[in-house]
């Protein structure tokens, strides 16, 4: 058997997209770098010791220096959705003549390496992003330990995984789901299929599968099991709804259901089952 029938046999599919009706299966609140665009940051200097507020919002980024008695003020523009540029606007006055001129030359030019729900890690160049790494650095969106064991919060950004699991939630709440799964059987292993949904192909029966499809509009959904003679079963969609649809491939009965809509308590454990193909 080829690895890619293998594969087949056993796949979960939890990140597949059907044009505008189907939504990632794998719905968490796990963040991104959309997701810090906006916000209120903690900064730490380990230089200076002290710590910094970072506010952005749109195109304007605010940086709040309280041991200095200064906010720094710069100009947003991203350049993907991982990597923006800072322009110095204002707020730096009171530093030397040299540090305003460093200022006012340059762009600083900031990659986010990676974002979790307490962090994001982030490397800086001046101009270009292809330049040296001028600092590679945290910035805490929740809270961090101080080199004390003291807990230091930042209480206004624990509202960035808020917003985005309200969203999720509000999501969730309207799309339906489809369990589609075909129970494992020596005989007939070597059967595949292609699986419509309204014309469009959504995924590829074979041997052991399960998919996880989300479906963002409710109404009815025609779902075909492209055979010889095809079949096709009609599903009234919900929002919210739970549907688990039976596929099988049987050799030379005409009449036999390849594809049907299970009752829950079937459905959950046909589901279920198809896992331990192999």
């Amino acid at each position: 058997m080829t690895p890619h029938k293998t594969f087949n046999r056993i796949c979960f599919l939890l990140l597949f997209v059907y044009r505008t009706s189907l939504v990632n299966g794998q719905d968490n609140a796990a963040l991104n770098c959309s997701d810090v665009k906006n916000g209120t940051f903690n900064y730490f200097d380990k230089r200076e010791g002290e710590a910094e507020i970072f506010i952005r919002k749109g195109d304007v980024q605010r940086e709040i220096s309280p041991k200095r008695r200064e906010t720094l003020y710069w100009e947003v523009n991203w350049l993907n959705s991982c990597t923006y540029t800072l322009k110095y606007q204002s707020g730096g006055e009171d530093r030397s003549a040299a540090e305003q001129k460093m200022l006012n030359k340059h762009l600083v030019v900031v990659e986010i390496l990676q974002v979790t729900d307490d962090y994001m890690t982030f490397r800086a160049s001046f101009d270009k992003i292809t330049n040296p790494t001028v600092l590679n650095d945290t910035l805490w969106i929740k809270q961090r330990q101080s080199s004390t064991n003291k807990t230091i919060n930042n209480p206004r950004a624990d509202s960035i995984a808020a917003s985005k699991k309200r969203v999720i939630d509000s999501t969730q709440a309207s799309y339906a789901t489809l369990y589609i799964y075909r129970p494992s059987k020596l005989l007939d292993f070597a059967v595949e299929y292609d699986l419509l949904i309204n014309g469009e192909k959504a995924c590829v029966i074979s041997n052991g599968c399960r998919y996880v499809l989300k479906l963002l509009k409710p109404g009815m959904y025609n779902i075909t099991a492209k055979l010889s003679g095809d079949q096709t079963i009609l599903v009234d969609v919900k929002p919210g709804g739970i549907y688990y649809i039976q596929c099988t491939a049987t050799w030379g009965l005409k009449h036999h259901k390849e594809v049907q809509l299970m009752d829950t308590k079937e459905g959950v454990a046909g589901f279920n089952s198809s896992e331990k193909a192999n």
